[in-house]
């Protein structure tokens, strides 16, 4: 999906919540280099949403993820920053209103990362920096209680375990 095509469709969606008076405040978008999240809505010091042009160019995502992305950031600018949990019923039920399928998680969009930290037991989570907390003790998986592991990807894109 291309970005002036994200702009049109963000610029109706946003057109319809302030004339229907859900959205009291214009949100600009605009876009960002983030690896790990697909968009945001910022509320201060100068309201806007920002979407990922990594997650936009990604192979991995398909235009419904971009739409998907763009309606889960215009539901945040409706409920505002004062919620009591930013992805609890209230959100939920905004989403939803708009069209999108109020899931919290973006599909994963990124998989060059430098460092990966998993347990036996399947679990895995992408990291961009190195996870220093895990030099000096041991570090247990929620979900399985297995000791988790780190990895680092080498020059040959191949990924081993750090001591």
């Amino acid at each position: 999906m291309q970005l002036s095509e994200i702009q049109k469709f963000y610029v109706a969606e946003h057109n319809k919540l302030v004339k229907s008076g859900r959205l009291s405040t214009r949100y600009p978008l605009k876009f960002n280099n983030n690896k790990t999240r697909a968009g945001v809505c910022k509320y201060s010091p100068v309201p806007c949403i920002e979407l990922s042009r990594i997650f936009i160019n990604s192979p991995l995502i398909k235009p419904e993820d971009v739409r998907n992305t763009v309606l889960h950031e215009l539901a945040h600018a409706i409920t505002g920053p004062y919620v009591r949990d930013p992805h609890g019923e209230e959100w939920k039920e905004a989403a939803r209103s708009i069209g999108c399928d109020a899931q919290r998680c973006a599909p994963m969009f990124n998989t060059d990362s430098a460092y990966i930290i998993k347990c036996s037991g399947g679990c895995m989570v992408r990291r961009h920096r190195k996870p220093t907390k895990f030099t000096n003790r041991v570090f247990r998986c929620k979900a399985h209680g297995k000791t988790l592991e780190v990895y680092k990807r080498a020059r040959d894109r191949k990924y081993y375990k750090l001591i």
